[in-house]
């Protein structure tokens, strides 16, 4: 016959002062106390003891029928970290709270249908269903974090087992495993560094890891940043800049950064040109000019790899800038000059006149229907005179008796003859190269999408001078279309520590 006891207090009394069984288990998060127990070389009635018996003497304060006195014992020593609440059996877990004295106790549900520990596992894990839901970002989460979060809420035996063998299983966590386990580890950085918080259950030697690893992040208006380490300009090597990147831990974010900055949001031709397919260290840099996230050139890498037209069109997105000409010190004191004849588009344009900074790499452009001196005069002079100042021209393969009817029409609308010289320059050819094949990829829309590529590279780093146009002219950064997306973004490109 099953032993009864008669109150609640009755049974509190026969947990803990039992003589015998006075040893305490540790119950830390990380660690399952019965797992705990059954592989400590404990006796092997331990394992006869399972969480049925446990409910029996807890809910009903009662040994199930047939119990030896020798599994009552154990029954009584496991059973202590479990309590009765509204009908239910829960387990107490205990941490210890770094930072100050004493221990912390978290009150979990235990689980003991095997179908609902599935149930919370795939829930958690995945983040469908009415537990555990989550962002995108928090979905197919590792080992460790869902058996974390489980424990955040519920308990049962060997929850860490079930939860390994669960994501084994699971197809998409083997293909994207290290990324998982990157955001793991941002994630951790957020909640430490915004809000002021450890994940439960964390080790004192991870959570010395995570200040470490946390020392290059800070927090403002609730988001993220990371504090990017520029050496200034001119200096000796000791003196450094530091800009806060907005981090982007969402996986869907990140995605559509790459995306927007390497060819614009909506599939359309004018947004295509914004960015025009900018080779694999064009967009990383262009990303990490305002964002971070650990990887970002190998995620712009993969993503660069399935883009058709960049596999079309491999050789230009591996164009180098060159070097700086050795004679241009500053921005806008010589140009290079270039006529390319182009697709005919309906409107009757046949070329284009092409001029580049030497020093910036700053395109100037115009469509042409023909190679008339007078017109490509007025352009020098509207978009490069009126706008940047006297220059010296170079203008590239074209004869001499074109620069000089060039040159004339320039001093007939100037005033004053102006330094304009034939020549080639192997540099000029290499970037006038890399911004023709952008525009020839539109075909007949490559009039229409001319504003919009010659954006994308007065916008672009140049190998060079690891810098773009747009900064060198303009002494900032340009607001680019994707970070009107997030009025914070455009707020966090500025930020400076």
């Amino acid at each position: 016959m099953a032993e009864e006891f008669n109150s609640a207090m009755d049974l509190q009394d026969k947990d803990y002062n039992l003589s015998d069984d006075s040893e305490d288990i540790d119950e830390n998060p990380s660690y399952d106390t019965q797992e705990k127990v059954e592989n400590s070389g404990t006796e092997p009635q331990d394992k006869l003891v399972n969480i049925d018996l446990i409910f029996d003497y807890v809910m009903n304060k009662r040994y199930a029928p047939g119990i030896t006195k020798s599994n009552k014992s154990n029954v009584r020593r496991l059973s202590k970290p479990y309590f009765p609440r509204d009908g239910q059996l829960y387990y107490r877990h205990r941490a210890e709270r770094i930072g100050k004295s004493g221990n912390e106790y978290r009150e979990l549900l235990v689980i003991r249908d095997q179908d609902e520990q599935m149930r919370i596992i795939e829930n958690i894990h995945t983040g469908s269903g009415d537990i555990g839901t989550a962002p995108s970002l928090e979905r197919h989460l590792g080992v460790e974090r869902t058996r974390t979060k489980i424990l955040e809420r519920f308990y049962w035996k060997n929850v860490g087992k079930d939860v390994k063998k669960f994501i084994s299983a699971c197809d998409l966590c083997h293909k994207d495993k290290p990324v998982r386990k990157e955001n793991y580890k941002i994630d951790q950085i957020f909640n430490y560094v915004v809000n002021n918080t450890y994940e439960y259950g964390m080790s004192k030697n991870d959570i010395g890891n995570l200040r470490r690893q946390a020392k290059d992040y800070v927090a403002q208006s609730g988001q993220l940043y990371y504090c990017q380490k520029t050496e200034l300009s001119g200096n000796s090597g000791n003196d450094y800049s530091y800009r806060g990147l907005l981090v982007i831990r969402d996986r869907e974010e990140q995605k559509r950064i790459i995306q927007s900055t390497h060819f614009g949001f909506e599939e359309n031709d004018t947004n295509h040109c914004m960015e025009s397919h900018l080779g694999i260290e064009r967009t990383r840099s262009k990303i990490l000019e305002r964002f971070y996230w650990k990887n970002v050139g190998r995620d712009v890498r993969e993503f660069i790899s399935v883009c058709e037209i960049c596999q079309q069109d491999n050789p230009v997105n591996k164009i180098d800038a060159g070097e700086l000409n050795p004679e241009a010190s500053e921005v806008m004191v010589e140009i290079g000059v270039n006529i390319t004849n182009l697709p005919k588009t309906e409107d009757g344009y046949t070329c284009i006149v092409l001029a580049i900074d030497y020093f910036s790499k700053w395109p100037e452009a115009r469509p042409l229907k023909d190679h008339n001196t007078e017109k490509i005069a007025r352009f020098l002079f509207e978009d490069i005179i009126c706008r940047h100042g006297c220059v010296k021209i170079q203008i590239n393969d074209q004869g001499e008796d074109f620069v000089n009817k060039v040159s004339a029409e320039i001093q007939r609308l100037t005033g004053t003859k102006q330094h304009i010289t034939s020549g080639y320059n192997s540099q000029n050819r290499e970037l006038k190269d890399s911004f023709i094949k952008s525009i020839e990829d539109h075909h007949s829309k490559w009039v229409e999408c001319l504003p919009a590529i010659l954006f994308a590279y007065r916008t672009s780093k140049h190998s060079s001078n690891k810098t773009t146009p747009f900064q060198l002219l303009y002494n900032r950064k340009a607001v680019l279309p994707y970070e009107l997306q997030d009025d914070q973004k455009i707020q966090g490109s500025e930020q400076h520590y």
